[in-house]
């Protein structure tokens, strides 16, 4: 019986670890990163005449967050989110070369659905400021970016989780030299990243 009962507390105090971590009062970290590459080849004909083309791109992208549980489940805070692509395009011994970069600060809520489970469905939402360009201030864009994403986390311990994640992001930007040029951007992604809680 003090055996049964030995094992029945570790359990319940298991079970208080698991579901402690989104609580209200903590806080929550965390990060992702991708890294993409793509290499594609066009040939067309003109005039009798074959050309052929290669394009390259590469991009790497970085997000982190902080959050802080404002009540059990629910925590509000910030995302910051930075990339770079570079492209580079050669045909008949030319070539060409575009960078580009993004950030943004983008307030965000999201809310954990927990049981005494180790995975923990998650939705959540943000809104902010965004610029994207290249170089030149004709290339520069600058404006509002709103998203939300859903997903899991799954809690290796009771201070750190790896989060599968569905993405949605768009963005309504003003170039900088003409602000009647408006560039609307929207994307859909899937990610990987981990989250650590105190």
């Amino acid at each position: 019986m003090k055996k049964f009962l030995l094992i029945a507390a570790i359990a319940v105090c298991g079970m208080t670890s698991v579901n402690a971590q989104t609580e209200k009062g903590n806080w929550t970290f965390g990060g992702s990163s991708t890294f993409s590459f793509n290499s594609n080849t066009q040939k067309s004909e003109f005039d009798g005449d074959e050309l052929e083309g290669e394009t390259k791109i590469s991009n790497i992208n970085f997000s982190a967050d902080a959050g802080y549980f404002v009540i059990d489940n629910l925590s509000v805070g910030l995302e910051f989110m930075v990339s770079s692509s570079k492209e580079t395009y050669e045909e008949s011994g030319d070539e060409s070369e575009f960078k580009s970069s993004s950030f943004a600060v983008l307030p965000q809520a999201t809310y954990f659905f927990r049981s005494d489970s180790d995975i923990a469905p998650f939705v959540g939402a943000k809104v902010g400021y965004m610029s994207a360009g290249g170089e030149e201030d004709i290339n520069k864009y600058s404006g509002l970016a709103f998203g939300a994403n859903a997903g899991l986390a799954y809690f290796i311990n009771s201070n750190v989780s790896i989060d599968l994640m569905v993405e949605y992001l768009n963005a309504s930007l003003s170039n900088k030299e003409e602000s009647d040029f408006v560039q609307k951007n929207s994307a859909i992604g899937a990610g990987i990243g981990f989250s650590i809680y105190f």
